[in-house]
């Protein structure tokens, strides 16, 4: 839909954005009332149409709306797979390759 670069230079990169994993400490969205919506939906949930708002100064200002599905909700343990190595290694456990 070329006609969409009109109104919106970057409507390729804008129009879809996927991540893999999420951690409630850093953030997805400048908007914090975008964060709490995606925090709220359960797996494989869509979320109605959501306004999303850029901080502008002093001020919070509507910029764009967006809808968030969510694919699958897990919870991890680790940040990175050296903190799970370290912590069962201080558990007593080894690593089987």
């Amino acid at each position: 839909m070329k006609d969409l670069e009109e109104i919106d230079k970057g409507y390729v990169t804008n129009a879809y954005i996927e991540f893999e994993y999420h951690k409630t400490y850093r953030e997805k969205f400048i908007d914090p009332l975008l964060e709490e919506s995606l925090w709220k939906l359960e797996k494989g949930q869509l979320s109605d149409i959501l306004i999303g708002r850029d901080f502008g100064g002093d001020h919070w200002y509507e910029a764009y709306y967006t809808v968030i599905k969510v694919n699958d909700k897990k919870v991890t343990e680790f940040n990175s797979i050296e903190e799970l190595v370290k912590a069962r290694r201080e558990q007593g456990l080894g690593l089987i390759l």
